[in-house]
């Protein structure tokens, strides 16, 4: 039987220096999500950890090869959300699709029993564990709901979100042939029209481009959101420095593709997208609105379709959320969920989550009786 050696790094200096290890162990696990990635999540608890202690477990085969991570926080809650919580890191301000447990392909069962008796040993400083964005393939989905049921520490499993993506082919012919008559059209008819105006795709090639190139996104997603009515999603500055950070750390690992689409000399959109293993994960958009009539977002999003089967990519991931605009390209999605497991004793966290749910669910009815 493998004999394993597991700690808990609760320290920052520690968690900077697993970089190498991290990304090598995740390369070769069965994850292809970019949100678990070092990088990703050791920006995210530079940006965001607040009043969160640091919960790493590390586990090592007899080698003192690392074949596993379970990238936990925990959060002393307070009046607003009260007890003690172990959750992912990246769970908030940014949305991280896709979390779960890390580990070696040959010891997953050995890594997960190691991360499950970690979490059992500690009970006493925890009263919640609550994991979000988990895929029904996740080690945490599949092992740790007969482990809790085992214990008595009541389960909760909640729909997260729809996360839509098209599956890529070795043919921009096949995959346009694919798409719906009305968006084959506008592809054609809207090219065309900016093709008259100069046209032309560029990607960010250089780390010199990266921040204006990044900043050029901002000020398009703000304006096309703000032209609605809405924030957007780059509205907080700890946000925007976040992703500063983490795309110049993907640059420099050939992650980042920053797409600006120009027409008579300006930029008229702009996409922000995370390439890892064979997938495209899109992030972010946005475009000048006094262009909308060219349709220059669908413009962008086909020709970042284009380079992606040119990169030999299966998978154009659209993330959370079934919006028109991405279920426009196709009718897959995958659904990711969450899953809470409260201590039997931990009778106000009970309640809290229970009055939570009960006021979403009235909230929901509210709602759809309001838009009948």
């Amino acid at each position: 039987m493998e004999r394993f050696d597991t700690s808990v790094v609760r320290g920052n200096d520690h968690f900077e220096l697993l970089r190498d290890e991290w990304n090598a162990l995740l390369d070769r696990s069965r994850s292809d999500s970019v949100f678990l990635t070092w990088d990703w999540l050791y920006a995210w608890w530079r940006y965001f950890a607040d009043d969160r202690q640091l919960h790493l477990v590390i586990v090592r085969d007899s080698s003192g090869a690392l074949v596993g991570i379970a990238p936990f926080c925990l959060l002393c809650g307070g009046a607003a959300a009260p007890g003690r919580t172990i959750a992912f890191l990246g769970t908030t301000h940014v949305s991280s699709e896709y979390l779960d447990i890390i580990a070696a392909p040959e010891c997953e069962t050995g890594v997960v029993a190691e991360v499950l008796q970690s979490l059992y040993a500690s009970r006493d400083c925890w009263d919640c564990l609550l994991f979000t964005d988990l895929l029904e393939t996740s080690l945490v989905y599949r092992f740790f709901r007969d482990w809790a049921l085992a214990r008595r520490i009541v389960l909760k499993k909640i729909k997260s979100h729809e996360c839509p993506a098209l599956l890529l082919s070795d043919s921009r012919e096949k995959i346009f042939a694919n798409l719906k008559p009305h968006l084959r059209s506008t592809i054609i008819r809207k090219s065309r029209k900016l093709e008259k105006l100069g046209l032309h795709l560029e990607l960010v090639e250089s780390a010199e481009e990266v921040a204006s190139s990044l900043l050029c996104l901002f000020q398009l997603h703000k304006q096309c959101w703000n032209d609605r009515g809405i924030r957007g999603n780059f509205k907080d500055e700890a946000i925007r420095d976040f992703h500063r950070d983490v795309s110049s750390r993907f640059f420099s690992r050939d992650m980042l593709r920053l797409y600006k689409l120009y027409a008579d000399g300006k930029v008229v959109s702009a996409l922000y997208a995370f390439k890892y293993k064979n997938k495209l994960f899109y992030f972010q958009s946005g475009y000048d609105p006094s262009w909308s009539s060219y349709s220059p977002g669908t413009v962008l999003m086909w020709k970042c379709i284009e380079r992606s089967v040119d990169d030999n990519l299966d998978n154009f991931d659209y993330l959370r959320g079934n919006e028109h605009y991405k279920t426009l390209w196709t009718n897959t999605q995958v659904s990711t969920w969450t899953l809470r497991f409260i201590k039997k004793n931990s009778i106000m966290v009970r309640f809290y989550y229970c009055s939570m749910d009960s006021y979403k669910v009235l909230k929901k009815r509210i709602k759809q009786s309001i838009y009948r």
